[in-house]
């Protein structure tokens, strides 16, 4: 029997595991879609808004998990990279992204950089391990982004 001496660290908390993690992909990504001219934010932007069109800045933050303000950064950036289109706003009315031309090629473009990407992040992991780890982190996304426990962005 293995016994742990008093000395020895405690193992890592998971958050701190699942952060560092991000972290990790988050550059990979930039690296990856350095050649595509969008950053890893920009181009989660534009796939959220890509499957929810007339997407207003503050449901674009949900749904990306960051801030309002780092939305509204987000979205000026790629308005001015001319990928995304606003609407005009309606007094009381929030405005409005979807995706431009451009963006909608950007998008295209880029997809397979990310999905290669995620091809060599699983590349050591048994496939019905990774199709099991990609159906639970999108489960846990999904009910954590929604727990009342923890809070709004």
């Amino acid at each position: 029997m293995t016994t742990i001496s008093p000395t020895a660290a405690a193992p890592e908390p998971l958050t701190c595991v699942v952060t560092k993690l991000g972290h990790l992909v988050e550059r990979q990504m930039h690296r990856a879609l350095t050649a595509h001219e969008v950053s890893a934010g920009q181009f989660t932007a534009l796939t959220f808004v890509a499957s929810h069109p007339g997407v207003n800045r503050a449901d674009l933050a949900r749904g990306l998990q960051i801030t309002p303000p780092a939305a509204g950064g987000l979205t000026r950036q790629l308005v001015e990279k001319g990928l995304l289109a606003r609407t005009t706003s309606q007094r009381g009315m929030p405005i409005a992204f979807t995706l431009t031309p451009a963006g909608e090629q950007t998008l295209h473009r880029a997809t397979p950089t990310i999905e290669a990407l995620t091809g060599v992040m699983f590349d050591s992991v048994r496939p019905d391990i990774a199709a099991m780890m990609d159906g639970g982190l999108r489960h846990l996304l999904s009910k954590l982004s929604q727990d009342p426990r923890l809070g709004r962005v």
